[in-house]
């Protein structure tokens, strides 16, 4: 049921004999006129083509009668309006009105029923004069407290698809769209929570929440979003017929014609009994003169209300039919609670309880049952369960809905919600959630084991790390002592000793070095200090100190540094690691190094510039991987820049390297301005001053 067509209620009006006549004597009006004044004559008439008419299903202004036929009050109002042409109609179904301005566009059909008038489909189709209009508004479940549309920020909100309610949603931020093929499709997906609200025409969708009888769980949330004419759309390849619709609404179609049409498919407002009173005085003569007319015309109206009800149950069926097809198990509970509807997915998951609502069980005795059968795994005591379905029933009468996961002996996991569904219905609906339980199962185990995984590595590469710097330290030590030992005995080393003794030494150095490194890396997650508000400036000359960067080398730290909330050690280790690899992968023996900072949004950038020989383009992608070492004739084991992405990502930031075409290198890394794993401690320095 597109959103974009006006509505009004179409169920059972009460009998007003004033109402009927005055619309007997309007269509006889209309009946007399077209027979007096025919357009053209007959014979000319039946050499005219059909009009190819599209229409949605969007009852009562347009939809398939259960004769196959179309039906409704647009589909009446066009066959009048081409009635002084001569030409008939022939119905073209189209799934939703962008559809039918599709199927227009393209010459594949010659008119549309009553569509909302917009830019965009003015755009590709040519349309009549309004003929009327709607207005579309938020419709959600009623809730204690007045709201807004801004009210649902941020919110799921269903519209038709194809329809102008889509262009509306942008009046609510943020909005998650979700789509649906027509209003009663909408409307079932509010109703069992699957969207928050929805945009719909106002009166068309106050029509469907009546004729299901859930009109008092609904509401209107004003004020309205737009209010759009409904109009005609004409093929661009007809011009001549929209001529004639216009000429025929503009000055052949009366407003009494209009009203009375309206009346027939919609019924009429209830008025005040004065009202009644004045009007069954004023025109007591009329109802004695067209007695006999009047019951004539109650008996077409009581022959199209019987036809309405035939539609309604059909509608019903169809609805059951949809729902033994979910794969659901679901039970209807009439006002006194007891299971009048189940479908097939109910009677295959719990056949026990379809036996005991067979024998007329009701809500409250069949939920404290079934967890006291053994069907249920969780078995509590009897005065638990019936304190549980005490609970239940509370929740259920006073319009709440309930929500629990059921497992079942056989190992079935179902997510149960119970909810109220019109004024005299409730409704429990289970879903089969066992293969998503099984998966989240299956993932928690998993994820279980890959932490004591990681927690054993983490262990061992700490302990190994250190395992292995105690025996490079005592074996640096001995070489030491032979050094010495040589150099006090006053003797030479014999052949290749001394060059062996030297290389020995180079190894014991890289070895302690790379031990140093892979302390470093496996520290970078567990270190437990925590971050603060400090000024990198002030610590350039501790890191650069550190560094050991040579003499000959300029280092630049620009003045305007803005201020980091970090851990400061960490932060040391990593601009020292990236000032001493700029100096130690340089190609002179001089150079210039610049460390500047900026902030950009909620970002500070740092920045470590070189004028070195840069980096090729093919090896870029890969020296923050643990290994690629940036020279083979350089010390090192190509961990640092691992450990300096890593600590980056750590703190929430990212890294890359550049290199300017006038030379060098220039590594850039980010930092928020005040990390998410700060925020979660809230640390009262925080609350003091305002982050940059």
């Amino acid at each position: 049921m597109p959103p974009d067509t006006p509505s009004h209620t179409f169920k059972g009006q009460p009998f007003r004999p004033v109402q009927w006549v005055l619309k007997a004597l309007v269509l006889t009006a209309v009946l007399v006129t077209g027979m007096l004044n025919p357009a053209q004559p007959m014979a000319q008439r039946q050499a005219e083509p059909p009009v190819r008419l599209a229409y949605t299903e969007f009852a009562p202004y347009s939809f398939t009668g259960p004769d196959g036929t179309a039906q409704g009050l647009a589909i009446d109002l066009a066959r009048r309006l081409l009635e002084p042409e001569g030409r008939s109609l022939q119905a073209i179904a189209a799934p939703n009105p962008a559809s039918v301005i599709d199927l227009l566009n393209r010459g594949e059909a010659d008119m549309s029923a009553l569509l909302g008038q917009t830019a965009a489909r003015a755009q590709l189709a040519g349309h009549t004069s309004p003929v009327g209009a709607l207005s579309a508004v938020i419709f959600a479940k009623k809730a204690d407290a007045a709201r807004t549309p801004s009210s649902f920020s941020g919110q799921r909100i269903g519209v038709v698809s194809g329809s102008v309610g889509m262009s509306l949603v942008d009046a609510v931020p943020f909005a998650e769209v979700v789509e649906q093929p027509n209003l009663d499709r909408l409307i079932m997906a509010m109703m069992t929570e699957q969207v928050d609200a929805v945009i719909a025409p106002s009166d068309g969708f106050h029509a469907r929440l009546r004729l299901m009888g859930i009109d008092p769980l609904v509401e209107e949330v004003l004020p309205p979003l737009a209010r759009f004419p409904f109009v005609f759309y004409v093929s661009p390849s007809q011009p001549g017929l929209l001529s004639a619709l216009e000429d025929e609404i503009t000055q052949g179609l009366s407003p009494a014609e209009l009203r009375a049409l309206d009346e027939i498919w919609f019924g009429v407002p209830t008025r005040p009994i004065e009202r009644e009173i004045i009007l069954w005085g004023s025109l007591a003569f009329v109802f004695l003169a067209l007695a006999t007319l009047a019951a004539l015309r109650g008996s077409f109206v009581h022959a199209r209300r019987a036809k309405r009800l035939s539609k309604e149950t059909e509608e019903s069926r169809l609805l059951i039919d949809a729902l033994n097809a979910v794969d659901a198990a679901i039970v209807i509970f009439d006002q006194d609670l007891r299971a009048v509807h189940w479908n097939t997915g109910f009677f295959r998951a719990f056949p026990t309880m379809v036996d005991r609502m067979e024998n007329g069980v009701g809500y409250r005795a069949l939920i404290a049952e079934c967890y006291m059968d053994g069907s249920i795994a969780a078995m509590p005591s009897k005065e638990e369960a019936e304190d549980m379905a005490d609970s239940m029933l509370r929740k259920l009468t006073t319009g709440q809905t309930t929500r629990r996961m059921i497992r079942s002996v056989a190992g079935r996991v179902f997510e149960a919600a119970d909810f109220r569904i019109g004024a005299h219905h409730y409704a429990s609906v289970r879903v089969d959630m066992s293969r998503l339980y099984d998966q989240a199962e299956l993932i928690r185990e998993q994820k279980t084991k890959l932490e004591t995984v990681n927690e054993q590595l983490e262990r061992f590469s700490t302990l190994a790390a250190h395992d292995l710097k105690g025996p490079l330290l005592q074996q640096s030590a001995l070489l030491g002592f032979i050094e010495e030992d040589m150099s006090e005995a006053m003797q030479a080393y014999p052949g290749d000793v001394a060059q062996n003794l030297h290389i020995m030494r180079t190894l014991c150095g890289r070895m302690t070095q790379l031990v140093g490194d892979l302390l470093e890396q496996a520290k970078t997650d567990q270190d437990s200090e925590l971050p603060r508000r400090f000024q990198p400036r002030d610590r350039l000359p501790a890191i650069l100190q550190l560094a050991g960067i040579p003499a000959s080398f300029d280092v630049e730290v620009a003045s305007d540094m803005p201020e980091v909330t970090l851990m400061p050690a960490a932060f040391d280790t990593v601009l020292r690691n990236l000032i001493s690899n700029a100096a130690k992968h340089h190609n002179a023996k001089e150079g210039s190094i610049r460390v500047n900072g900026h902030c950009e949004g909620n970002w500070v950038v740092i920045e470590v510039a070189d004028d070195g020989p840069g980096i090729p383009d093919a090896h870029r992608a890969r020296i923050f991987e643990p290994f690629q070492r940036l020279s083979t004739t350089k010390e090192g084991f190509g961990l640092g820049l691992a450990f300096i992405q890593k600590t980056v990502t750590s703190w929430g930031g990212d890294i890359s390297v550049s290199c300017p075409p006038s030379g060098g290198s220039v590594f850039r890394f980010t930092i928020p301005k005040v990390p998410a794993a700060l925020l979660a401690l809230k640390q009262p320095q925080l609350q003091a001053g305002k982050p940059h």
